[in-house]
């Protein structure tokens, strides 16, 4: 019998053969205001996600040092927004425009 983690499809009488639903490695944490390592690099990652529950941006920058300001790779994550990234296997490093916060980061 499979289990609920199990993808069945059938296309045209066509049955596929059956994939297992990954489940993520929980790599929550606390950004604060100054620079830290959100992730560490993992050959074994496909996709990684980073959800913003906080009310203020948080900054990542992937393979360098994050800084709360635009430019050399800085990327915002706006109040309540979600990353998403395929594919990309380095470190991402994290910084909060204001405060320390909790952030939600599984990778797949």
């Amino acid at each position: 019998m499979p289990s609920s983690n199990d993808i069945n499809v059938a296309v045209n009488n066509l049955r596929l053969a059956k994939a297992a639903a990954s489940v993520g490695t929980n790599r929550s944490g606390n950004v604060s205001t100054t620079a830290s390592q959100l992730l560490a690099a993992n050959p074994n990652r496909n996709w990684l996600l980073i959800k913003n529950d906080q009310i203020v941006a948080i900054w990542i920058n992937l393979g360098g040092t994050a800084a709360a300001s635009a430019g050399s790779g800085n990327i915002s994550i706006n109040a309540g927004a979600l990353f998403t990234l395929q594919g990309y296997t380095g470190a991402v490093s994290a910084i909060s425009s204001a405060g320390t916060l909790a952030i939600t980061a599984v990778e797949f």
